[in-house]
């Protein structure tokens, strides 16, 4: 596993010379799975997360006047820490994702209608910052889900409205539901100069251990740009349902965090 993530980040690195700006789909806002840069403070229980990771557009497929399809890749993690004082923050556990993707935007019964389809693996594990005295606070397990993402958007004005399923494959640990339907809304408004309100939540469905419940996760805050379209974004943070790292995926987690991105 070490061997071929390291070559996927190798690949990644020099893909970046190539890339195609910007993203024919953007990322969507409220959808925990998507590339950030950033960090989110917990404030119910001091714990934080932290996004590093990015999605790029290689390749364009096909393009006309009025259509466009690309093909692209993900390579991202997302990390729980928890923090102790003195600005220390030891690593419990880390999630990697890693995949392609086919991105396209084109016209629906005269409409715009954007899409993406992901092919994507997600790997979870415990990091020695979930220990005492060198004994895991939890036994470490295998866990691992390889999945096909398809999501279908449509814009009214400055808002996106986005459905569409993941399809999981192959899963471990068994007890995963199949089907992960999912749908949300998200945004971005100008309301001075460089100022941009940003906002999106997202909806999932999920069956784990025959129980079946709504994930909904969601962000909103101020986006400053410079003229190069980069910037930073200060946001509040919601997330309501099953817990969003892996080692922990059979556990409810419900929190108010805030924290930052860095947007480029």
């Amino acid at each position: 596993m070490k061997k071929y993530l390291f070559l996927l980040g190798v690949l990644f690195s020099v893909s970046n010379l190539f890339a195609i700006e910007p993203l024919l789909f953007k990322p969507l806002v409220g959808n925990t799975f998507e590339p950030r840069v950033g960090t989110i403070y917990n404030i119910d229980d001091e714990k934080l997360r932290l996004d590093i990771g990015t999605s790029i557009d290689l390749s364009t497929l096909h393009k006309t006047d009025s259509s466009e399809v690309r093909l692209g890749g993900d390579f991202f993690t997302y990390t729980r820490l928890r923090s102790v004082g003195h600005f220390k923050f030891p690593v419990e556990a880390s999630d990697y994702f890693f995949g392609a993707n086919v991105s396209g935007k084109t016209y629906l019964m005269e409409q715009p209608f954007e899409w993406r389809v992901r092919l994507a693996h997600i790997s979870a594990h415990l990091v020695d910052g979930y220990a005492s005295d060198s004994v895991f606070l939890q036994r470490p397990f295998s866990y691992s889900r390889e999945f096909i993402e398809a999501i279908g958007a449509v814009r009214y004005k400055n808002v996106r409205f986005y459905g569409g399923t993941t399809f999981i494959f192959s899963t471990l640990p068994k007890n995963l539901g199949k089907w992960v339907p999912q749908f949300g809304f998200d945004g971005e408004y100008k309301f001075w100069r460089n100022l941009y309100l940003s906002y999106g939540y997202d909806y999932k469905i999920s069956r784990i251990k025959k129980i079946t419940k709504l994930n909904a996760t969601g962000q909103l805050g101020v986006i400053f740009k410079s003229t190069m379209k980069t910037g930073i974004g200060f946001y509040i943070y919601n997330h309501n349902g099953w817990n969003e790292h892996g080692m922990f995926y059979d556990k409810k987690l419900n929190y108010t965090g805030i924290g930052f991105q860095l947007i480029f």
